[in-house]
């Protein structure tokens, strides 16, 4: 399989605490990250990036390479890793959505364990993978007779991630995988189409504002972890300012501008509980489907429950924002608009691609003496066996 080299999406950088996941998997042979940062992509996740002493990338490197991963992989990854390592070819491995990386590993890697994390966000949130644990998956790869390369071969899951690398890859250079040999594989792609979007429903580099009928806008507190969701007036304030990205199929995660927590249901299912912000994982408690009901609203439907947002309905407190049944009232919906208009005007939501804007600097890394090393992940890409 060719790499590929794919548009980098725009970034910011800002120093960052250990949250106590980067030395995930003990990546760093210290046993501590030497630095830390925050990358703020443009079209929305903010991803914690750890340097170990002695890695063979640097912040440029990751954060930019990074940016290389389409939004709906890169919206699972919450934090990513430079680990220790004497080997420029290096590996990576992936525990739940935190990835370590070792060597200056190329972008095809970076897309690869990016699939594992949306894959497992896809699961039950109790250790199944969503996307390749699934009869529909294992049912393309007995229909066809071949995988992308040997690699591929190692299990469903390593298939799948290296199918995800193949889509995305022609998807971004116009460049597609084998052209001649991959009617062997068709059912793989064409279930990868399907799960691994090319359209997002709402532009990813835009924000939003979200507000009921009663032009109270969706608002976070943001402090403490888990707080309940709160309506207010319109401040214009980071806090009502939202960011709404794909993950796979048509299930998006909304997250504020403010402490990049996201809308979720803490896995209950009950009528009247109340919507919260957490961490964002994209697990599937944080998923939701935008029906849209025409004039920029739209229905905002919880994966797990079937539940829709709702404000305002009967018996509920004005300000508290709960998942009910849909009762096909105004109180279970909400305007959607860009917050770089005013609310009040008409103005269309768009739908485009997502970010392909690129910076002007490419990853750097730090040359070192190269070794043996063995590692899990796939440190080479090679043409289908």
């Amino acid at each position: 399989m060719p790499n590929y080299d794919i548009v980098s999406t725009p970034y910011t950088l800002t120093t960052a605490p250990d949250s106590g996941n980067c030395n995930s998997g003990e990546a760093c042979a210290s046993g501590k990250s030497d630095k830390n940062y925050f990358a703020t992509y443009i079209d929305g996740p903010r991803i914690l990036i750890c340097i170990c002493n002695g890695s063979m990338m640097n912040i440029t490197g990751m954060a930019f390479r990074q940016g290389q991963v389409p939004l709906p992989l890169r919206s699972s990854v919450a934090t990513i890793v430079a680990g220790t390592s004497d080997d420029s070819g290096g590996g990576a491995y992936t525990y739940f959505n935190d990835v370590s990386y070792f060597g200056n590993s190329v972008p095809n890697v970076f897309i690869h364990e990016s699939a594992h994390a949306l894959d497992f966000a896809q699961g039950d949130m109790y250790g199944s993978f969503g996307l390749s644990g699934v009869d529909a998956w294992y049912d393309a790869i007995n229909e066809d007779s071949c995988v992308p390369d040997p690699y591929a071969t190692s299990d469903e899951t390593e298939d799948f991630a290296q199918v995800t690398v193949a889509r995305y890859g022609a998807l971004s250079t116009n460049v597609e995988y084998n052209p001649k040999n991959t009617t062997c594989m068709i059912k793989q792609r064409q279930y990868a189409a399907a799960a691994l979007p090319k359209q997002h429903a709402f532009d990813s580099k835009d924000k939003f504002y979200i507000y009921n009928a009663n032009n109270q806008y969706l608002t976070t507190t943001a402090i403490p972890d888990n707080s309940p969701l709160s309506l207010s007036p319109k401040t214009g304030n980071a806090s009502q300012i939202w960011k709404i990205m794909p993950t796979a199929y048509d299930w998006l995660i909304a997250c504020d501008t403010f402490s990049y927590k996201c809308v979720d249901n803490e896995r209950d299912d009950s009528v009247g509980k109340n919507a919260i912000t957490t961490y964002r994982t994209a697990f599937i408690s944080m998923q939701h489907k935008f029906v849209p009901q025409g004039d920029n609203t739209y229905k905002i439907v919880n994966r797990i429950s079937g539940l829709v947002l709702s404000s305002g309905c009967r018996g509920q407190v004005p300000n508290d924002v709960v998942y009910t049944s849909d009762i096909k009232n105004k109180c279970t919906t909400w305007n959607i608009k860009s917050a770089a208009v005013p609310a009040s005007t008409t103005s269309s939501t768009t739908t485009t691609r997502g970010a392909t804007t690129t910076t002007s600097r490419g990853p750097t890394t730090t040359t070192r003496r190269s070794t043996t090393t063995t590692s899990r992940g796939p440190t080479t890409t090679s043409s289908r066996g």
